[in-house]
């Protein structure tokens, strides 16, 4: 990993324009009082992950801190008590990591660059507005965390990979990407372990989804041809259907 913001900048003094050219700053930091400027002093270093290369681990002493994901995307993993590893998260710009090791002083996961990734490291000094933004993250990583488990017991191989597909699509349409064609920057395998398949499974759903119709594939670039009807894929109106 390469620190791409020098102790002297950690201040705030220099990230002015830094923070004003960044995407992810309405997600990234809380606003000052007057509602223009994100509290930049926060920012610990920014930070270039390789692909492949491991931002933190399971375990890893963190000194009150987390992490926003500035441009490129990770994954999250867990390890269960069988020793197996599983994919709970894949992170894009905005996103938040290591939230679990707040109050902790440990990760609770490992978090991996699937691509080159710049992170930004923020101080938790719990300011008002800090505090704020931290709760809605919680509820929100709560919220997806309960709705992935229960998909994960309640639907076919098909739902999830279009219910996978069509999430996907509204987050690149939140940050101003394409919703409809995007690359994936995960592997096969990770989108299975992501997802309680095999990655022979995820390959068959993601032909089906394509011989019907609903989606072009080449490659690792997705193109969402019928939305309408991959949702409908996703909630289970068709999916029996198109599983036989």
């Amino acid at each position: 990993m390469n620190t791409l913001i020098s102790p002297a900048l950690r201040t705030g003094e220099g990230t002015n324009d830094l923070c004003a050219a960044c995407k992810s700053k309405a997600a990234c930091l809380p606003m000052t009082d007057d509602g223009q400027a994100p509290l930049r002093q926060l920012i610990r270093q920014r930070t270039r992950v390789l692909r492949g290369e491991t931002l933190f681990m399971a375990g890893d002493q963190t000194d009150n801190s987390y992490f926003v994901v500035r441009c490129g995307s990770m994954m999250s993993m867990r390890v269960d008590s069988m020793g197996r590893k599983n994919i709970n998260r894949f992170l894009m710009s905005g996103d938040y990591a290591g939230l679990e090791s707040i109050g902790f002083k440990r990760h609770g996961c490992t978090v991996v660059a699937l691509e080159d990734t710049e992170v930004c490291e923020i101080s938790c000094r719990l300011d008002p507005a800090q505090v704020t933004l931290l709760y809605e993250r919680f509820g929100k990583l709560l919220s997806e965390e309960q709705v992935n488990g229960l998909a994960l017991y309640h639907t076919l191989a098909i739902q999830r990979v279009a219910a996978f597909l069509i999430n996907l699509s509204a987050r690149f349409k939140e940050r101003g990407y394409s919703p409809s064609c995007f690359r994936l920057t995960m592997e096969r395998k990770h989108i299975a372990q992501f997802l309680g398949l095999t990655a022979e499974s995820v390959s068959r759903q993601l032909s089906q989804l394509r011989d019907f119709g609903m989606i072009a594939v080449d490659g690792r670039v997705v193109t969402l041809r019928d939305t309408a009807a991959l949702g409908q894929v996703a909630s289970g109106a068709s999916a029996r259907a198109l599983a036989h």
